[in-house]
């Protein structure tokens, strides 16, 4: 009832008072440790920034942001919403991976699910390949599906490692093809490099046994394909103990692969016509504070677009925190369940937040910053 209240006060008013109430809803919300009323708040608070409700954030005090913590009784628990995938609903889900490169559906089963589980949008946002994209293109025409366009690329610098998502650029770009094959080319060397520890350590593991598990189609071959060859010959039981005990930095079979920094990525995914959203910050290895001050750096100083604040693994603290943090920098928020199937199966495709995909709105304030942006770039370029 008090959400809804605020609801029909804060639509049609000053555009700073939605942000305002919007954070009034979540100290309720808190407060009232209500699942219905969280929900109602994180559905409002994203409508309205479709329609440009942070107006007033730039007047919230930094410290109150920074220092965030959930009033008591709020449950900041991980997003453990039940994670059945038949009919989640028409919503979206803007990171998902195909077999172009760590994923195990190829771009068109990936389109199918998300058909079958009544979504109305996906993004396949493949690791530094667009290889995929036609597929997906082409099987979300037949199905009616509205396909994003996307890539994900590692980034890092002096201050360290995360990953960007890049949304609705031009496909045909030379730069940003340019630079995705120098990308891959580095990355098959690197591979390569690997084959040559797993031979030295005795491993009954070949570069032909990684390859295919990659498929033949595969414009990228990442560690999760060595993870699954250790994993069918026997070396391992899961694609969590390769990473353990192999893969994961500092271990034995790990090489560190050629990377963008930050600023070189924003300014080539700019570039190109499109955006460039820091993926699962949560994931980051940084503390609130430093994170924070982390992304409103690269807001300022590199062009950073937005924060992936809603996200399959966030904890639902996480989520409201990188939601303040947009809403003070004036950042799109985006929301992806980050699917590759056999590599992730606890992630199914299509589950954001609460056991549910992330709002529609999110989509709808994309595509008008893209428009904002760059007005001159045609719809079939950024498909």
């Amino acid at each position: 009832m008090v959400i809804d209240t605020l609801m029909v006060i804060g639509r049609g008013n000053p555009p700073w008072l939605p942000s305002f109430l919007s954070v009034v809803a979540l100290c309720l919300s808190s407060i009232c440790d209500c699942p219905q009323s969280r929900s109602d708040f994180h559905s409002w608070q994203t409508g309205m920034s479709s329609a440009g409700a942070f107006a007033f954030s730039s007047a919230l005090p930094t410290p109150s942001l920074l220092d965030f913590t959930p009033l008591s009784g709020y449950n900041g628990g991980m997003n453990t919403s039940p994670r059945t995938e038949p009919g989640i609903g028409k919503g979206i889900d803007l990171h998902a991976h195909t077999t172009a490169s760590d994923g195990s559906l190829s771009p068109a089963e990936l389109v199918e699910k998300a058909h079958r589980l009544g979504l109305a949008a996906l993004a396949v946002t493949d690791h530094d390949t667009l290889g995929g994209l036609a597929e997906a293109q082409s099987a979300a025409g037949r199905v009616g599906l509205d396909l994003v366009p996307g890539v994900e690329l590692s980034v890092e610098d002096e201050r360290g490692r995360f990953h960007l998502l890049g949304y609705g650029f031009d496909l045909e770009n030379e730069a940003l093809g340019r630079t995705l094959a120098d990308l891959r080319r580095s990355r098959a060397a690197r591979n390569a490099r690997m084959g040559d520890r797993m031979a030295a350590l005795g491993l009954p593991v070949t570069m032909d046994d990684v390859r295919a598990e990659a498929g033949e189609d595969a414009e990228v071959i990442a560690r999760p394909h060595f993870a699954r060859a250790l994993m069918k010959h026997g070396v391992v039981a899961s694609v969590a103990e390769a990473f353990d005990r192999y893969l994961s930095t500092g271990k034995p079979l790990y090489l560190p692969k050629e990377v963008l920094t930050p600023r070189d990525a924003i300014a080539l995914l700019h570039g190109a016509g499109g955006v460039a959203v820091m993926a699962h910050p949560g994931l980051v290895l940084l503390d609130a504070p430093a994170l924070a001050d982390r992304v409103a750096s690269l807001a300022q100083d590199a062009g950073l677009d937005g924060i992936e604040a809603y996200y399959s693994q966030h904890t639902l603290e996480d989520t409201d925190r990188f939601l303040f943090l947009a809403a003070r920098l004036g950042l799109l928020v985006t929301g992806g369940s980050d699917f590759h199937g056999l590599a992730k199966p606890h992630v199914p495709l299509g589950v954001v937040f609460g056991g549910k995909p992330a709002p529609p709105a999110l989509l709808d304030s994309l595509r008008a910053r893209l428009a904002s942006q760059n007005p001159i770039l045609t719809p079939a370029n950024r498909r």
